[in-house]
């Protein structure tokens, strides 16, 4: 991301150490589960949660991925430095694209959860309809740009409407895509 042209909380939703934290949390969670099912000991997955808190560090994440050319298999290392010998039941029954696409949800999810509160920051709700559909006769001549003859009513009548959409867009995909998450978490292997 460009530094400039992105907002500090839209930034740390994208960051690796925000990517690396959201792959602790699934990692973690799936280990409790089959723990639960009894696939793995217990003792497994509360020495996974004992590293909640660790700051995972990027650098030595990407050192590790270096070597061994894959960016899951380089976390999962790290993690292990911190977890122990119980870090060998991490991760079972798990793809890399398991960890990968529920990380993207998740950073999917916080980004649309932002990009709605900015709009709603933008226009409240109650503003977001168009009070009165106004005619507005626009001159068009080639060669040379002109500005429309209209004024700031309708321009922010226009962003307005535009938002709204944007709004009710990015509100209907999310429900989409948590339905389909409801969906394929009933099918799911795991």
């Amino acid at each position: 991301m460009i530094p400039r042209y992105t907002r500090p909380q839209m930034e740390a939703i994208w960051s690796p150490q925000n990517k690396y934290r959201i792959w602790f949390l699934i990692e973690a969670h799936a280990t409790d589960k089959l723990a639960e099912l009894g696939v793995v000991p217990q003792s497994a997955a509360e020495a996974v949660w004992k590293a909640k808190d660790v700051e995972f560090d990027v650098a030595r994440i990407d050192e590790i991925e270096r070597e061994v050319k894959h960016d899951v298999i380089a976390f999962l290392t790290h993690l292990a430095e911190h977890v122990g010998d119980e870090a060998r039941f991490v991760h079972q029954g798990l793809t890399s694209s398991d960890v990968l696409d529920t990380c993207l949800a998740v950073q999917m999810r916080d980004a649309a959860d932002l990009l709605l509160e900015g709009l709603d920051r933008l226009l409240p709700p109650g503003q977001l309809l168009i009070r009165e559909p106004r005619q507005v006769s626009v001159r068009v001549r080639y060669l040379k740009p002109i500005e429309p003859p209209y004024g700031d009513g309708v321009r922010r009548d226009v962003v307005r409407a535009l938002a709204g959409r944007v709004r009710t867009l990015l509100v209907d995909e999310l429900e989409r895509l948590r339905s389909e998450r409801l969906q394929n978490r009933k099918t799911s292997a795991v």
